[in-house]
Protein backbone atom coordinates (compact mmCIF):
# COMPACT_ATOMS: atom_id res chain seq x y z
CA UNK A 1 0.00 0.00 0.00
CA UNK A 2 2.65 2.16 0.80
CA UNK A 3 3.94 2.07 -2.62
CA UNK A 4 0.97 3.19 -3.97
CA UNK A 5 0.71 6.53 -1.56
CA UNK A 6 2.31 8.30 -4.45
CA UNK A 7 0.49 7.01 -7.08
CA UNK A 8 -3.16 7.72 -4.51
CA UNK A 9 -1.49 11.44 -4.29
CA UNK A 10 -0.63 11.90 -7.50
CA UNK A 11 -4.25 11.29 -9.49
CA UNK A 12 -5.49 13.59 -6.56
CA UNK A 13 -3.26 16.20 -7.81
CA UNK A 14 -3.71 15.33 -11.34
CA UNK A 15 -8.00 15.62 -11.06
CA UNK A 16 -8.05 18.51 -8.68
CA UNK A 17 -10.82 20.70 -9.82
CA UNK A 18 -10.14 23.41 -6.72
CA UNK A 19 -7.38 26.09 -7.59
CA UNK A 20 -7.28 26.67 -3.80
CA UNK A 21 -6.51 22.95 -3.05
CA UNK A 22 -4.02 22.33 -6.52
CA UNK A 23 -0.79 23.81 -5.14
CA UNK A 24 -0.97 21.70 -1.47
CA UNK A 25 -2.25 17.97 -3.54
CA UNK A 26 0.63 19.01 -6.00
CA UNK A 27 3.73 19.37 -3.21
CA UNK A 28 2.02 16.21 -1.40
CA UNK A 29 2.21 14.19 -4.41
CA UNK A 30 5.91 15.80 -5.30
CA UNK A 31 6.57 14.67 -1.36
CA UNK A 32 5.31 11.05 -1.64
CA UNK A 33 6.93 10.47 -5.10
CA UNK A 34 10.46 11.60 -3.55
CA UNK A 35 10.04 9.77 -0.63
CA UNK A 36 9.05 6.38 -2.35
CA UNK A 37 12.16 7.00 -4.94
CA UNK A 38 14.67 7.72 -2.10
CA UNK A 39 13.82 3.80 -1.39
CA UNK A 40 16.67 2.86 -4.13
CA UNK A 41 16.78 -0.84 -4.64
CA UNK A 42 13.06 -1.27 -3.19
CA UNK A 43 11.57 0.30 -6.01
CA UNK A 44 11.43 -1.77 -9.65
CA UNK A 45 12.17 -0.11 -12.85
CA UNK A 46 8.74 0.39 -14.11
CA UNK A 47 7.99 1.89 -10.90
CA UNK A 48 11.00 4.64 -11.27
CA UNK A 49 9.55 5.12 -15.00
CA UNK A 50 6.41 6.16 -13.98
CA UNK A 51 7.84 8.32 -10.68
CA UNK A 52 9.91 10.03 -12.81
CA UNK A 53 6.67 10.33 -15.84
CA UNK A 54 4.57 11.80 -13.12
CA UNK A 55 6.65 14.34 -11.60
CA UNK A 56 7.14 15.60 -15.11
CA UNK A 57 3.55 16.10 -15.61
CA UNK A 58 3.02 17.76 -12.13
CA UNK A 59 6.04 19.81 -13.79
CA UNK A 60 3.82 20.76 -16.53
CA UNK A 61 0.79 21.58 -14.56
CA UNK A 62 3.00 23.65 -12.07
CA UNK A 63 4.13 25.82 -15.10
CA UNK A 64 0.17 25.81 -16.61
CA UNK A 65 -0.85 27.24 -13.57
CA UNK A 66 1.78 29.78 -12.98
CA UNK A 67 1.14 31.08 -16.40
CA UNK A 68 -2.32 29.79 -18.15
CA UNK A 69 -5.74 32.42 -17.43
CA UNK A 70 -7.65 29.24 -17.95
CA UNK A 71 -5.79 27.42 -14.44
CA UNK A 72 -5.45 31.26 -12.85
CA UNK A 73 -9.17 31.55 -12.68
CA UNK A 74 -11.41 30.50 -9.92
CA UNK A 75 -11.77 26.83 -10.59
CA UNK A 76 -9.80 24.62 -13.31
CA UNK A 77 -11.34 22.14 -15.40
CA UNK A 78 -9.47 18.26 -14.80
CA UNK A 79 -6.76 17.78 -17.36
CA UNK A 80 -8.09 14.27 -18.16
CA UNK A 81 -11.98 16.25 -19.42
CA UNK A 82 -9.85 18.50 -21.83
CA UNK A 83 -7.85 16.40 -23.37
CA UNK A 84 -10.99 13.30 -23.82
CA UNK A 85 -14.07 15.91 -24.26
CA UNK A 86 -14.36 18.97 -26.62
CA UNK A 87 -14.31 22.16 -24.55
CA UNK A 88 -17.24 24.86 -25.27
CA UNK A 89 -16.05 27.86 -26.09
CA UNK A 90 -17.58 31.10 -24.79
CA UNK A 91 -17.35 34.32 -26.24
CA UNK A 92 -15.11 36.64 -23.74
CA UNK A 93 -17.21 39.82 -24.11
CA UNK A 94 -20.90 39.11 -24.26
CA UNK A 95 -20.25 35.01 -22.86
CA UNK A 96 -22.35 33.71 -25.30
CA UNK A 97 -21.92 30.08 -26.32
CA UNK A 98 -19.57 30.23 -29.35
CA UNK A 99 -20.20 27.91 -32.45
CA UNK A 100 -18.04 25.11 -32.14
CA UNK A 101 -18.07 24.25 -36.02
CA UNK A 102 -17.29 28.02 -36.96
CA UNK A 103 -14.53 27.84 -39.80
CA UNK A 104 -13.29 31.38 -39.17
CA UNK A 105 -11.06 32.65 -35.57
CA UNK A 106 -12.97 35.80 -34.30
CA UNK A 107 -9.62 37.22 -32.09
CA UNK A 108 -9.46 40.68 -31.16
CA UNK A 109 -6.12 42.75 -31.08
CA UNK A 110 -5.93 41.59 -26.90
CA UNK A 111 -6.68 38.08 -27.78
CA UNK A 112 -9.80 37.79 -26.83
CA UNK A 113 -11.77 34.89 -28.58
CA UNK A 114 -15.18 36.07 -29.40
CA UNK A 115 -18.53 35.62 -31.27
CA UNK A 116 -19.00 37.06 -34.52
CA UNK A 117 -21.69 39.97 -33.34
CA UNK A 118 -18.95 40.60 -30.55
CA UNK A 119 -15.98 40.57 -33.75
CA UNK A 120 -18.35 42.93 -36.08
CA UNK A 121 -18.70 45.61 -32.95
CA UNK A 122 -15.13 45.68 -31.89
CA UNK A 123 -13.88 46.13 -35.36
CA UNK A 124 -13.71 49.90 -36.64
CA UNK A 125 -15.47 50.44 -39.82
CA UNK A 126 -12.96 51.89 -42.38
CA UNK A 127 -13.01 55.43 -43.53
CA UNK A 128 -15.03 56.55 -46.18
CA UNK A 129 -12.49 58.42 -48.48
CA UNK A 130 -14.50 58.64 -51.52
CA UNK A 131 -15.97 61.85 -53.16
CA UNK A 132 -19.60 62.57 -52.27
Amino acid sequence: MIENNWLQLYRAAVFEIKRSKLLDRVKAAEDAMRARASLGGQVSSDERISIQDAMAALLVLRRELAQSPLLRSRTLRCVREEMSEPQLEVCGKCSVEIEPTRRVDFTLKNGTRVCESCFVRATPRPKNDWPN
